[in-house]
């Protein structure tokens, strides 16, 4: 029963170094998801900020509008998580 104590221990030292890589490469893993998402978002929103008319921005500054887009980009960013 003695040795049993020194394997039970040893089982925990191995499974808690399990769940400490499993948890580094989910959230790389999802990191990386999240920074693609980010960047395709990003893409598309200036890409339609870019095609909008003059008179339609002229009621925001640029730092008004890059501050929306962050917001708004890292609130969806944030869901996919």
């Amino acid at each position: 029963f003695q040795n049993m104590g020194f394997i039970y221990a040893s089982l925990m030292l191995v499974l808690s170094f399990t769940a400490a890589i499993c948890d580094f490469n989910f959230n790389f893993y999802m990191n990386k998801i999240a920074l693609k998402v980010r960047a395709a978002i990003l893409v598309a929103l200036y890409d339609k900020l870019l095609q909008l008319p003059q008179h339609q921005l002229s009621n925001f500054s640029s730092g008004q509008l890059i501050n929306f887009m962050s917001t708004d980009v890292d609130r969806i960013v944030s869901f996919c998580t």
